[in-house]
């Protein structure tokens, strides 16, 4: 039976590109749903799929310019890198993996405990919170970090640049 199942098995590696005139990624918005677009964008790139244009919202938009920024050699390559700097807790305290959560009750005080996380201490390398709030600062710097983050994934090896 196994060796059935593995027949049936289809791969994402193609060996030639789609006979398509252009391959467009559209990313939406979500930021969960950033990590698995950069999955996606691991398994295209795999599949010697890489998209001629790029777009998104939100999240999309930041994995869609770090595709756009760096060439297709490079893409996943930046995408995990930014990936893994963002996904840091805050504080520097490290996610206990050795607690074993059960029941909705704990998952729920889990949830909780690490958006309070966020909210008190932003996302390293990506956004930090706005103290005092945004009415009261009459010019509000809190995008830095996603800005630098941009410019330090976000580069091109053969000086070219792409729309997204």
């Amino acid at each position: 039976m196994s060796d059935r199942r593995s027949q049936r098995r289809k791969t994402h590696i193609t060996t030639e590109r789609p006979p398509f005139e252009r391959i467009a990624l559209i990313l939406q918005g979500g930021g969960a749903l950033g990590a698995y677009q950069a999955g996606v964008s691991q398994a295209l790139a795999e599949a010697n799929l890489h998209p001629d244009w790029v777009a998104g919202i939100s999240i999309g938009a930041i994995n869609s310019a770090l595709i756009a920024g760096n060439s297709p050699a490079e893409r996943v390559d930046r995408l995990r890198e930014f990936w893994e700097a963002v996904s840091t807790p805050p504080f520097g305290i490290p996610d206990p993996k050795w607690l074993e959560v059960r029941g909705d009750l704990s998952r729920s005080l889990l949830n909780q405990a690490h958006s309070l996380g966020a909210l008190l201490g932003g996302v390293p390398n990506f956004f930090v919170p706005r103290v005092p709030p945004p009415y009261l600062q009459p010019k509000a710097l809190w995008t830095l970090p996603a800005i630098m983050m941009l410019r330090r994934y976000g580069r091109r090896s053969n000086g070219s640049s792409t729309s997204t």
